[in-house]
């Protein structure tokens, strides 16, 4: 029997491999082709791909080591670890590390472990699965083809792994949901942590719905609290209401679930660092047609106001927004002017911002007040890649801005203080990068 399902693999994969190539190719006979290949073909892989990672080790090989120069001349050394198969899964995929296991999430919801040392030691990765129940707890299948919903984030911590995503809790009615699980590695039973009444419906009076504005970044706050971001789905007026979750970043009770906002005025933050030592909260959201922002939250007992829909540096998208949008989110180009507070940085055009980490001073010699910020791209050339960014003690002024041009889509980065390298996943290419100074 397993003889047999291994050799219906091997066919499958010859052809998903000539499929993978001839949606790589740009030619007049791979474009008839791929006229020819069912739409639903995609989701399709991707459940059989998923069932594959789910019972079997994903291995990465290492492909390309380089060296490459930043705006600023800082020259980092790269290795580059590549799963092509991956990019089926979302093409979204999420990293967590806790003492020496590097944890990847799919974007289809499939949870890996690797011994993070093999990193350094090997040219071949092999991830291992952990199996869980998370297929019987989302009951949507949207979450499985569709990567605009799917998985938004993980943190594992202490004994315990926390995984968000999006989740229609009524027909066609969203939210990002968190569910956690004691960590077990033959098998995770997760259960939900933060599943509230709130959703937003596609077919609302707001008049749009995008599930990719949807948050979902998470990170340790204390014994007691987790760091949550949620987005708003396009639904723009409800980050400024107090009585909505949406748009918001919360604190979420690690027992029962309860939650506190801290700031509100998010349009779809998917970066958060909590610096311990100095209590203060660093951010990134995705702006619309340009301002993407880093923002700062210094006073964590009052809920600070970042702005959105009101004030932005970025517009509204033209031909996919409706003329009357600037009424309800007019998009001022001054937080500060209107009573909210204003970002430390803004990118205009957008890179597509995407997590933001912190890099002591042992891994350069330039100081501890120091982040790294990922970016997923948005057609300019400041995109696809990995912002530098060195700030004041008081963390008020940026003293120090450069640039490491990747040029692929890097939807998540960690730091490992052990080696001194932070870690890039790449969505487009499957790839985890692993870089030091």
């Amino acid at each position: 029997m397993r003889k047999t399902f291994i050799i219906i693999l091997l066919i499958f994969f010859t052809f998903l491999g000539g499929i993978f190539i001839i949606y790589h190719e740009k030619n007049s006979f791979t474009n008839d082709i791929k006229n020819i290949v069912p739409k639903d073909f995609k989701g399709i892989a991707k459940k059989v791909i998923r069932v594959v990672l789910n019972n079997f080790d994903t291995n990465f090989k290492l492909i390309e080591t380089t060296t490459r120069k930043s705006e600023q001349n800082k020259e980092y050394l790269i290795r580059e670890f590549n799963n092509p198969i991956l990019n089926f899964q979302g093409p979204r995929a999420y990293l967590s590390l806790l003492n020496n296991n590097l944890y990847l999430l799919t974007g289809t919801g499939t949870v890996l472990y690797t011994d993070i040392n093999n990193i350094f030691e090997r040219k071949k990765l092999s991830f291992s699965p952990i199996k869980s129940n998370l297929n019987e707890l989302i009951a949507y299948d949207k979450f499985f083809t569709d990567s605009s919903y799917g998985t938004k984030g993980i943190k594992v911590i202490k004994n315990k792994i926390y995984v968000s995503f999006s989740n229609e809790i009524s027909k066609d009615c969203f939210q990002t949901s968190i569910v956690s699980a004691n960590l077990n590695f033959k098998k995770l039973k997760f259960s939900y942590l933060f599943k509230p009444k709130q959703c937003i419906s596609r077919d609302n009076d707001y008049g749009e719905f995008q599930p990719i504005q949807s948050g979902g970044a998470m990170f340790d706050f204390n014994n007691e609290y987790l760091i949550f971001t949620n987005g708003e789905f396009r639904y723009r007026t409800l980050a400024q209401e107090n009585d909505s979750i949406f748009g918001k970043i919360l604190l979420i009770n690690k027992i029962n679930g309860d939650y506190k906002i801290i700031s509100k005025g998010h349009r779809n933050s998917q970066g958060i660092f909590f610096q311990k030592e100095k209590n203060i909260i660093l951010s990134t959201d995705h702006g619309p047609y340009g301002g993407d922002e880093v923002n700062i939250q210094k006073n964590i007992n009052e809920i600070e106001n970042f702005g959105w829909p009101i004030s932005s540096y970025g517009e509204h998208y033209k031909g996919m927004t409706p003329k009357e949008a600037y009424i309800k989110a007019p998009l001022h180009k001054s937080h500060k002017e209107y009573g909210f507070k204003e970002p430390i940085k803004y990118y205009v055009p957008s890179i597509g911002i995407t997590q933001i980490i912190n890099v002591p001073n042992e891994f350069n010699n330039l100081g501890e007040s120091q982040f790294f910020v990922a970016s997923m791209g948005f057609g300019n050339e400041k995109s696809e890649s990995i912002h530098h960014l060195i700030l004041d003690s008081k963390y008020e002024n940026i003293t120090f801005e450069d640039q490491l041009k990747i040029g692929s889509r890097i939807r998540d980065i960690i730091y490992y203080k052990n080696k001194n390298v932070f870690i890039a996943y790449l969505e487009k290419k499957g790839s985890l990068l692993v870089i030091s100074n």
